[in-house]
């Protein structure tokens, strides 16, 4: 059982009764993992957590489907994220209900491979990809960025193919001024952050796997008048 103490929740900011939570999902990472020094926990209160758990399973589902199975932890994370769809009823029912079968000729022949095309909602992803932000910032900077900054997060899919040099070069800039850290056994996550000269402003680039990236802006309160998130 995980161990409970009076502090401020990383997510909302409240003072409650808080345990170690873990960012990202610690679902996305094969297990064993040999010890919790390979991940990273911050303080999140119960409503916090419990309110993020279906959202964490959908995020598991991306990040397998995106990075594939050719890396041997991506294949490990693949066949966890095979078994949940087989254990979890609403996860199964999800993948069922968005996925088509498409078929493609193989050569000249009469044969065809089957492939599944999945459709997934974007929105769990980004919520969890807002929580990630949130949790990381408290964890670099001690403070907690709850009614101080709203988050702008971005999937690959949400740029167009000739768009994708922003991600490039945010990555880029973001790297030449800032952090470059790695979370887990086999370095799953590579991200990179870097403080904006205003409080609460910062930039975050996210890579899964090698493969999945997300980018994240916190852009200080003051200016949400300016900004769509």
């Amino acid at each position: 059982m995980k161990k409970k103490k009076i502090g401020m929740c990383a997510f909302c900011g409240k003072d409650k009764e808080v345990t170690n939570d873990h960012v990202p999902p610690r679902n996305i990472f094969p297990r064993p993992q040999p010890n919790e020094l390979d991940l990273v926990t911050v303080p999140g209160c119960n409503s916090c957590n419990h309110r993020s758990s279906k959202d964490d399973e959908e995020f598991k589902l991306y990040i397998s489907l995106k990075s594939g199975m050719e890396a041997p932890t991506a294949l490990k994370l693949h066949n966890s994220t095979k078994r949940t769809i087989q254990k979890n009823r609403k996860i199964r029912s999800l993948v069922i209900d968005n996925s088509t079968p498409l078929y493609f000729p193989n050569g000249a022949g009469s044969d065809f491979s089957r492939q599944i095309e999945y459709k997934f909602d974007p929105e769990p992803v980004r919520r969890v990809g807002r929580k990630i932000v949130k949790g990381l910032y408290y964890k670099h900077y001690g403070k907690c960025l709850e009614g101080n900054a709203d988050i702008s997060l971005y999937l690959s899919e949400d740029f167009k193919i000739n768009q994708m040099l922003t991600i490039e070069d945010l990555a880029k800039d973001t790297g030449k001024y800032g952090v470059h850290q790695e979370i887990g056994k086999n370095k799953e996550l590579h991200y990179i952050y870097a403080q904006t000269e205003l409080e609460y402003g910062t930039s975050w680039v996210f890579v899964f796997y090698g493969v999945s990236a997300m980018v994240g802006l916190t852009i200080p309160a003051r200016f949400r008048d300016n900004v769509s998130t």
